[in-house]
């Protein structure tokens, strides 16, 4: 008679350790975690402490020197700035090797990377690689 229902029992057994591992998972996912949106920006750099201390939003730019599509994003950024030097403060972080910790404690994996984070310093949105113009303005004037 236990064989009968050991099959069923293992089946459910499965199908909860899965339901376990997946709610774990993207709990664990969405995390608000130093870099990423619904976390405060982490003031390790005097140039972040800086844009701070002002209560403006901020867009922080992380790159590379040989990188080609941050070479891409640096025209975006260029074209951005003008329009919002003064109501945005603009952070570069171009890798060297005083700031590679920086990027590792940002979880900068891809390059280039933008980070936007409203006055109070609460991180809204991270672009992984490549962000266009378009979406940088809409999401800056959201911040504003």
């Amino acid at each position: 008679m236990a064989v009968k229902y050991a099959k069923p029992i293992l089946v459910v057994a499965v199908v909860v350790a899965l339901v376990a591992v997946a709610w774990g998972s993207y709990y664990y996912l969405n995390l608000a975690r130093p870099g990423f949106p619904g976390s405060s920006i982490s003031y390790n750099d005097s140039q972040l402490q800086a844009a701070a201390e002002n209560g403006k939003p901020t867009l922080i730019y992380f790159s590379t020197q040989d990188c080609p599509t941050c070479l891409v994003e640096d025209r975006v950024m260029d074209a951005l700035f003008p329009d919002y030097n003064g109501t945005v403060n603009f952070v570069y972080m171009r890798l060297s090797s005083s700031n590679g910790k920086l990027f590792q404690d940002w979880s900068v994996l891809v390059v280039p990377t933008v980070v936007l984070a409203d006055g109070d310093g609460i991180i809204s949105k991270r672009y992984d690689g490549y962000a266009s113009e378009s979406n940088l303005r809409t999401d800056l004037q959201g911040l504003l």
